[in-house]
């Protein structure tokens, strides 16, 4: 299974999707679910794709929202993080290491093979 984190902005969303549209075309339904900041991200997904794909927010407006998206993710068994135009912080870094097998993130401020994968020159 994958899990894609979104950043908060609806823009950094909409320049997702073409990423988003090819695992749903590559991979089967439900094997894919993607994290976004709040609501209006994920109805903007869901009238996307429907029901391609599993969306789940961060900010849901209930109390201790981060927490249970945090309880969730522990339940389920991600093969795959994906992290695409998330910020690179230390915080970040200590979270996904910790919490999946394998973790992609595409960012020129990422250190060399600190996730399995090289910094280009």
């Amino acid at each position: 299974m994958f899990l894609v984190f979104l950043p908060n902005g609806i823009g950094d969303v909409l320049m997702a999707v073409p990423l988003l549209r090819r695992l749903v075309n590559v991979y089967r339904e439900g094997s894919i679910v993607v994290v976004v900041a709040g609501q209006v991200q994920q109805r903007l997904l869901a009238s996307i794709f429907g029901r391609g794909l599993t969306i789940w927010c961060r900010f849901d407006g209930k109390p201790l929202s981060q927490l249970r998206l945090l309880l969730k993710i522990a339940r389920h068994r991600f093969d795959i993080c994906f992290a695409p135009l998330i910020s690179i912080k230390l915080i970040n870094k200590i979270f996904f290491l910790m919490t999946f097998t394998k973790v992609i993130f595409p960012s020129s401020s990422v250190n060399k093979s600190i996730f399995g994968i090289r910094k280009g020159k």
